[in-house]
């Protein structure tokens, strides 16, 4: 379940605890994990349990005596939900190491690209990059000085760079992009949990999680790890481009022309000694031009031309992987995945309209594009038939589709754009149609620190305080529990449907008092307050 910016669901545990059995209890399967062997259970001395009924709940193997390691277990994961740290949430920082999922489909025109890996570096014990390539129907989508037209290859082309006059787009070296915008402050550029400031032909983006990339003339330098691993982008006059980490070579890359053929071929060597040659040749792509109307008014055009583009990649000597292009597909016969039973033969096949440059089908499934709520989405049906997947994004990222491939469910998440403090954190989620028909499932409201201090889940509204919790049903507003602390964060109070307990502190012992619904005290336990601290906190 997508919850606020990643945080935990809240309250869950405490609505497993049903009021159907007596409280006296409850109090002693909440502090079973706790109580010395020697205490005497509710209703006075020890005795054997008895049976389980039919249908028993979690709260019915407290009661009946589940051992107390998993008590303790399940109360600490309760306590944990609860804590200030899981409602306050978190957002992901830095480098995101990942290959960009495939296809991946653009938010601003819909291109679509694929992605596949060429091997790993490893870069420090915890942080390992892929070696990613990527490619596109549309040649102007993104043409690689390295792979030619169609192609990117992120870890030697990472760049920063304007897209209009507040914006500029950061291509990280493993494949993914990001936004920052101008500030007030000249030469100084922002996102959620990064900050750039340019100086002269330098440009130095900082992450809040300590990554540091250093751009010269808009081409990636040098990066830093927050462990403190460091890659050095460098290359000469004659072509030749390498990667070092901590001034030892990973990466080398070097180009030359074949006697023969006078055709350009390239030589791509990887940390683990793997030695790759790359041949090159001419294809048809998909060009983007601008042309004038009658009237004078420019617009965009497409056509098909020949351009120079990568045609096969041969490994450690070992059969080549080529690329056979058509005007609307691309063949890839990769040897290693000829015992593949979802493509017995060994290629991989990609076709695409050659009137937009969309992809619609590949080995994986077919793929259209479809709107729901303005979001512009993709959507993908595996060969099977029966499975679909669905996700898309707008430009501003503050609307969200999502739908897995096991999944029944469609999903609109509504989230804080781009430019606000909070952007990412979830405002709303909603189950929807393809038609666009919306039912709301989640919503988040936040103080001015961002902090979730409502939060609807699961047909109930939860409202956090630094004194009180609780959850009412969303329909009828009625209290399904409470848990109020004192100024120094403990709880003296829970309440739970038909149960209601106390809790008094007095220097290294307190007591737990058992309420019946008009106040009275029906029952009392006394523990020491360390003990009521670790299961309560």
């Amino acid at each position: 379940m997508l919850t606020p910016n990643s945080t935990t669901q809240h309250g869950t545990g405490a609505s497993a605890f049903a009021p159907i059995f007596p409280p006296a209890a409850w109090v002693v399967a909440i502090l079973g994990a706790a109580l010395p062997s020697s205490l005497p259970r509710a209703g006075g001395a020890r005795s054997t349990p008895p049976r389980r009924a039919a249908g028993f709940s979690v709260a019915d193997g407290f009661a009946f005596g589940t051992p107390r390691a998993v008590a303790f277990l399940a109360l600490f994961a309760f306590c944990a939900l609860f804590s200030p740290v899981a409602r306050a949430g978190y957002f992901s920082c830095g480098v995101d190491t990942h290959l960009p999922s495939s296809p991946t489909v653009d938010s601003d025109d819909l291109r679509l690209s694929f992605w596949e890996s060429w091997g790993d570096l490893k870069i420090s014990p915890k942080i390992t990059f892929k070696v990613p390539v990527g490619f596109s129907p549309i040649a102007n989508y993104q043409s690689s000085r390295i792979l030619g037209v169609g192609w990117s290859f992120p870890l030697l082309e990472s760049a920063i760079f304007a897209i209009n006059d507040r914006e500029y787009e950061l291509r990280f070296p493993t494949g993914h992009r990001m936004i920052l915008e101008k500030t007030k402050t000249p030469g100084h550029l922002s996102s959620y949990g990064w900050k750039a400031v340019t100086s002269g032909k330098t440009t130095t983006a900082q992450s809040s999680c300590g990554w540091t990339l250093v751009f010269n003339g808009g081409r990636l330098q040098q990066l830093k790890t927050p462990d403190g691993a460091k890659m050095e982008f460098l290359r000469n006059a004659t072509g030749k481009q390498w990667i070092t980490l901590n001034s030892r070579t990973i990466l080398t890359y070097r180009e030359e022309f074949e006697r023969d053929t006078a055709r350009r071929i390239a030589h791509l060597t990887l940390q683990d000694g793997r030695h790759a040659v790359l041949r090159f040749a001419t294809r048809p792509a998909i060009l983007e031009v601008l042309e004038k109307t009658s009237g004078g008014t420019p617009r965009k055009t497409r056509r098909t031309e020949r351009v120079e583009t990568l045609a096969s990649v041969q490994w450690d000597g070992k059969k080549e992987v080529t690329y056979t292009f058509g005007p609307d597909s691309l063949d890839v016969f990769n040897p290693e995945k000829v015992s593949d039973w979802r493509n017995p033969s060994g290629k991989e096949i990609f076709h695409w309209d050659s009137r937009d440059g969309f992809m619609t089908k590949d080995n994986q499934g077919e793929y259209s594009i479809l709107r729901i709520d303005g979001v512009r989405c993709l959507k993908k049906k595996f060969p099977d038939g029966d499975r679909v997947s669905i996700r898309g994004e707008n430009a501003d990222k503050s609307k969200e589709v999502v739908k897995s491939e096991n999944s029944k469910n469609i999903y609109l998440v509504e989230k804080f754009p781009n430019s606000h403090p909070f952007r990412g954190k979830i405002k709303k989620r909603h189950r929807v149609s393809e038609s666009g028909a919306k039912e709301l499932v989640e919503s988040c409201i936040y103080d001015e620190n961002g902090v979730v201090t409502k939060h609807l889940t699961d047909g109930k509204w939860i409202s956090y305080s630094p004194t009180k919790d609780e959850a009412k049903d969303a329909k009828t507003g009625v209290l399904l529990w409470r848990k109020k602390r004192d100024a120094s964060g403990r709880t003296i109070e829970f309440v739970s449907g038909a149960n209601h307990y106390n809790i008094e502190y007095s220097g290294a012992k307190a007591s737990v008092s058992i309420l019946s619904p008009d106040g009275t005290v029906l029952e009392k336990v006394q523990l020491p307050t360390a003990e009521i601290q670790k299961i309560f906190q």
